[in-house]
């Protein structure tokens, strides 16, 4: 699926406004805060944050730490 939708993008010739696959990244995270925060201030339930909490806990574990990182495994 991603193969297809990646082709379809690149037949465009979308070169995502000249922005770089990293800042993509960023802007689509804090898109997905500003949706979150929008629903919780609807239907006023915190624990519909859940989901996304650990959708964000899963990237930052993906995220390489240096070193001297106080988490680092």
């Amino acid at each position: 699926m991603e193969t297809t939708k990646k082709a379809w993008i690149n037949g465009l010739k979308w070169n995502g406004f000249g922005l770089a696959d990293d800042v993509w990244a960023i802007v689509i995270l804090i898109g997905a805060i500003l949706l979150a925060v929008g629903v919780l201030s609807k239907i006023r339930n915190a624990v519909s944050l859940l989901p996304i909490a650990w959708a964000y806990f899963g990237i930052y574990q993906l995220i390489p730490k240096p070193q001297n990182h106080p988490f680092r495994k």
